[in-house]
């Protein structure tokens, strides 16, 4: 009676957590990296996934393809097309823009990212 009444009570807790689960990894999606100077020496590198114009800040870029990306950026005038694969996290971070002042100030928020793999496109 008491496992009855137990799994009567946790139905509902369980059928929540599978409607607001973990968003699905990405794979394969076509999209930009894109590189913004937001202070001095300062860099903020941001995802963008082509097929649902989502915007993410990948939190394990490797320095390899920061400074790829930078230079690509520097030389095009366009944000690196990449191919990348990842896991979304739950919290969201600050996309930033300069400051008059050479303080970035927050102007969106993304989600993170884990990448799992990036590579040019």
């Amino acid at each position: 009676m008491k496992a009855l009444l137990f799994c009567l009570l946790l139905a509902p807790f369980v059928a929540s957590a599978q409607r607001h689960g973990s968003t699905p990894p990405l794979t394969n999606r076509r999209g930009t990296l894109s590189v913004s100077a937001i202070s001095r020496g300062v860099y903020q590198y941001v995802l963008t996934d082509l097929t649902t114009n989502a915007r993410y800040v990948p939190t394990n870029l490797t320095d390899s393809l920061k400074q790829e990306a930078l230079a690509y950026t520097s030389a095009k005038q366009a944000p690196l097309p990449v191919v990348f694969s990842g896991v979304v996290g739950s919290k969201s971070s600050s996309i930033y823009k300069p400051g008059p002042t050479d303080v970035p100030s927050a102007t969106d928020k993304a989600k993170s990212v884990r990448l799992t793999a990036i590579r040019k496109e």
